[in-house]
């Protein structure tokens, strides 16, 4: 023998939910302070994410403003540093070339100048030349006020 539990199962089914929408009061009440509640909450969370926002824009601006002037100051240094190379490699290159002996075509002399030294590489026919052409790179640098070092690499080739 078959016993169909559907009709039952519904009828339980309908009286349990007749009991939820009309038994209690309170449950509309508790959905509304429910939904109260979590506005509040989601209120002060966006208030907490707003000023989170608002600290994190403030410390990269001054992120930035610090690269900004740290690069400043840097080019300003790397400047120097440049303008002085382009003041003394020309003086260098002039005061040598303006030398009989060492304007020859026999001799090469390349200045080269970079970070506070001056550099003469090339060759020349003899040990005196080489050493005149560092007087003269050191007798224009302390003309000029300059404190570059001069460093010779110029070979001999008689």
């Amino acid at each position: 023998m078959k016993i169909n539990f559907y009709p039952t199962l519904l009828a339980v089914l309908s009286l349990a939910g007749m009991a939820m929408l009309s038994g209690c009061p309170n449950t509309a009440e508790g959905v509304a302070e429910d939904s109260a509640k979590a506005g509040e909450a989601i209120s002060q969370t966006a208030e907490k994410t707003g000023e989170a926002a608002s600290d994190a824009a403030q410390r990269a601006g001054q992120t930035m403003a610090k690269t900004a002037d740290d690069a400043t100051k840097s080019a300003a240094v790397g400047g120097k540093n440049i303008a002085g190379a382009l003041q003394v490699t020309p003086l260098v290159k002039t005061a040598i070339s303006a030398d009989t002996e060492l304007n020859d075509p026999k001799n090469k002399i390349d200045v080269d100048s970079k970070d506070g030294v001056v550099h003469l590489k090339g060759h020349v026919t003899s040990n005196s030349l080489k050493a005149k052409a560092t007087k003269i790179a050191e007798e224009r640098i302390k003309e000029n006020n300059g404190t570059d070092k001069v460093i010779n690499q110029l070979l001999v080739k008689p």
